[in-house]
């Protein structure tokens, strides 16, 4: 008998199909989502919906839709895997009552790879921008601090060209037309100084670039100038991911149902870590069998704090979601 972990630091970055999903035909999977993305039994409880094609056979790309529960497209794409969305090839996302996408783009392997485009909600063009995959932007020599796609053009709603191959004044506007943020783009990444507004007009933070790497963050709140170099730092495990790995190894036991029907699977635990490192909100967001994804809850609520995660150098609840995969041998 062998459990075999494996760990995902953020919400949304893997969606697997498992005990909550229903053969919709003899070559479709329907699986019902919430707004957390977490799969539901009920479609009374669901704010989407999946259908995964061509489950009937071995496959190189499996064809995946999600739907808003009105029924109309949310997103169209495809996935390496038929029981987990591995992103691969083209996508397209659409809005609610929209039938024209507002952003489209490729993957590989779940990778964000080559041209993305995004609109606005008249149809126009946002902006035109270039994903590297890791590999890419190793033979690039492109700096691993630089967490943005590369902007290659961007238009302001009318279609007045701002950014040009690369260069020019960027504003970036919501859907309402707002600008949110703003700053200046030199070949292809932030440089100088940028501004960031909430949909009032309202200045959130500053933040000065170098060749795309952030040097100095400002964040305005609650009447304070919080200072920060990392955007986003990521909640921790006392010890890292090895003893997250391991206090799960020696706490987890596989239970004797699951072992009798030689029942495998992956359970995935869906909490928050709060800003003070305690957990809440532990649930389960893929089901595998009741007596295992009950030993999966218990562990986890039995975890010490962690360090907390920190956005724009506040501190900041944070969600997480832990896959925990069972292997019988």
């Amino acid at each position: 008998m062998k459990l075999i972990l494996s760990l995902c630091c953020c919400c949304f970055l893997w969606q697997a199909a498992s005990s909550q999903t229903y053969r919709f035909n003899d070559s479709t999977f329907l699986i019902f989502l919430n707004d957390q993305q977490c799969e539901v039994e009920k479609k009374e409880d669901a704010a989407s919906f999946r259908l995964i094609y061509g489950i009937h056979q071995v496959r190189a790309r499996y064809d995946v839709k999600d739907f808003y529960v009105t029924g109309e497209l949310k997103m169209a794409g495809g996935s390496t895997s038929k029981e987990r969305l591995i992103r691969d090839g083209e996508f397209a996302w659409y809005r609610k009552g929209e039938k024209r996408p507002y952003q489209t783009g490729n993957y590989s392997r779940n990778g964000k790879t080559g041209v993305w485009f995004e609109y606005y909600p008249n149809g126009k063009v946002r902006q035109q921008s270039v994903a590297y995959l890791q590999s890419e932007r190793e033979k690039r020599r492109i700096d691993n601090r630089i967490n943005t796609d590369e902007i290659i053009n961007s238009w302001d709603s009318t279609g007045t060209q701002e950014v040009k191959e690369g260069n020019g004044a960027y504003s970036l506007r919501n859907d309402q037309y707002k600008v949110i943020a703003a700053g200046l783009i030199k070949n292809g990444w932030k440089e100088g100084a940028w501004e960031y507004f909430d949909s009032t007009g309202k200045k959130l933070r500053t933040e000065e670039y170098s060749h795309g790497v952030l040097q100095k963050g400002i964040n305005f709140k609650d009447g304070q100038e919080l200072t920060y170099t990392i955007q986003r730092v990521l909640p921790v495990f006392p010890g890292g991911t090895g003893a997250l790995g391991s206090f799960i190894s020696t706490k987890l036991v596989y239970p004797r149902a699951a072992i009798s029907k030689s029942i495998q699977g992956t359970v995935l635990v869906r909490f928050t870590v709060t800003t003070d490192g305690t957990l809440r909100d532990i649930t389960i967001c893929q089901k595998v069998e009741p007596s295992m994804d009950k030993e999966a809850l218990r562990v986890v609520s039995i975890m010490p704090p962690w360090t907390p995660g920190e956005t724009y150098g506040a501190k900041q609840d944070e969600v997480f979601i832990l896959p925990v995969r069972f292997v019988l041998e």
